[in-house]
């Protein structure tokens, strides 16, 4: 037997058999989730094991994305803040994207299915692809990256208009792309003005970026991305949705019309059922 949510937004897969075998062995093909028979949910399983703590990630996001989906209810969710944003000193930005990447969803064995689920999250979220995985993915080290940016080789610091990204992150104004719902950073301190001016103004007299510029372009990039984020998911941060690895047998012996249910968080999760003696 075999059974897909669809579209249904409920997220919920049930049905009622007679059974005349010991167990009922539930397999989730797609994605980890909660499975029970005669209304019990106790049990979740990853066709992915290595991954467990970013799939919890993604389905916390997913419980932002439908906020009346039953998958998530009497799970322990804990939420991760958004890091402390400093222009000098990467470290709990480059500890916040070390804990929560999901790097191993993005590329590898998993990374066709995750493309969709990602996609479906962020279309539900209103947010970009990009952003999620500008926030959650690529490198945890903050390592120097043009951008393709060259405005640093036409105009010195004073120059640059209150809408270039430096320049907002100083002002503490929103920090995300143009018609994104973003949050205002706190503004920054008198040392990391003193830093990015410095770093502008020297690629600027070099006609090309420092190393210090670069690493600042890469790290406002992941900063602008996170600003989207957060103000998607609010100020308790992102929710992480306790996933593990649990047996998927269950014991049927002696039970008549048993009622089966599944939570199916995702259009495409796909359920099997294989019945054993």
């Amino acid at each position: 037997m075999s059974y897909s949510r669809g579209t249904a937004p409920d997220f919920a897969i049930s049905d009622r058999m007679e059974v005349n075998v010991k167990t009922l062995t539930c397999n989730a093909y797609i994605i980890p989730d909660r499975f029970g028979v005669d209304g019990v949910y106790k049990n979740f399983f990853s066709s992915n094991s290595p991954l467990i703590r970013q799939w919890g990630i993604l389905l916390g996001l997913m419980s932002v994305a439908y906020p009346n989906g039953a998958f998530h209810k009497g799970v322990d969710i804990k939420y991760i803040k958004m890091p402390k944003i400093n222009a000098i000193n990467y470290s709990e930005l480059e500890k916040f994207r070390t804990s929560t990447t999901i790097n191993g969803l993005v590329t590898g064995q998993a990374s066709s299915t995750t493309k969709d689920i990602l996609k479906e999250v962020t279309g539900k979220l209103g947010v970009r692809l990009g952003d999620v995985k500008g926030g959650l993915s690529g490198v945890t080290r903050i390592t120097p990256d043009t951008g393709g940016y060259s405005g640093f080789k036409v105009k010195t610091w004073d120059q640059l208009g209150d809408n270039y990204i430096f320049k907002r992150y100083v002002n503490g104004t929103p920090m995300g792309y143009k018609g994104a719902k973003s949050i205002a950073l706190p503004k920054a301190t008198p040392e990391e003005v003193e830093y990015i001016k410095n770093a502008w103004n020297a690629s600027n007299k070099l006609k090309k970026a420092t190393p210090e510029l670069q690493k600042l372009y890469r790290w406002t990039g992941i900063v602008s991305s996170l600003a989207v984020l957060f103000n998607i998911v609010g100020e308790k941060g992102i929710p992480v949705l306790t996933v593990q690895s649990g047996n998927p047998v269950f014991n049927v012996e002696g039970k008549q019309n048993v009622i089966f249910t599944a939570y199916a968080p995702l259009s495409d999760t796909a359920f099997e059922i294989q019945p054993g003696c």
